[in-house]
């Protein structure tokens, strides 16, 4: 079932994708989903384990972030999560930042989003030490912490199986 996982906010693992985890979750005013190529127990824990340290410092009240930096901040730089370094394939340095709509960052989809208060996405692309896995993270800044949640639902990244 759904619902905190250690107090840190809302998290589940959607386990219906074809050779990939999916980590989705809600804390505050943030949606975030940390998907990795890999199927496996292993590659499942460590990608719970990835977005428990990202979810960490959101502050639940919804307080931050309340801007670009902010959100980008919230995304971890190389080495910030313990075994996982930026990918070095990855042509965009850093976090990348989409703050036009959602529309924009989720190919047409992004209707629960902008009905609730979009207002940026952020991510990076990661690589995990001595295996051969990408994980792609995306964090979301909605207006507040009740369209956070209306988007979470309406988009359905509350589906999934509890970790």
């Amino acid at each position: 079932s759904d619902g905190p996982v250690g107090g840190l906010g809302e998290m589940n693992v959607n386990e219906d994708l074809l050779g990939v985890r999916e980590v989705r979750f809600l804390k505050g005013r943030c949606l975030g989903r940390a998907s990795i190529d890999a199927d496996t127990a292993e590659a499942r824990a460590a990608a719970v384990s990835f977005a428990q340290a990202v979810i960490a410092p959101i502050p639940a009240d919804g307080s931050k972030p309340t801007d670009d930096d902010e959100l980008k901040a919230f995304v971890p730089a190389s080495g910030a999560v313990a075994g996982w370094d930026e990918d070095p394939e990855d042509t965009t340095k850093g976090p990348w930042l989409i703050n036009t709509s959602a529309f924009d960052w989720i190919n047409g989809g992004g209707k629960p989003f902008e009905d609730n208060g979009f207002e940026a996405a952020a991510g990076d692309k990661y690589v995990k030490s001595g295996q051969p896995w990408m994980l792609n993270l995306e964090l979301v800044r909605m207006k507040d912490a009740a369209g956070a949640e209306k988007a979470f639902r309406g988009a359905e990244w509350d589906k999934g199986a509890a970790p």
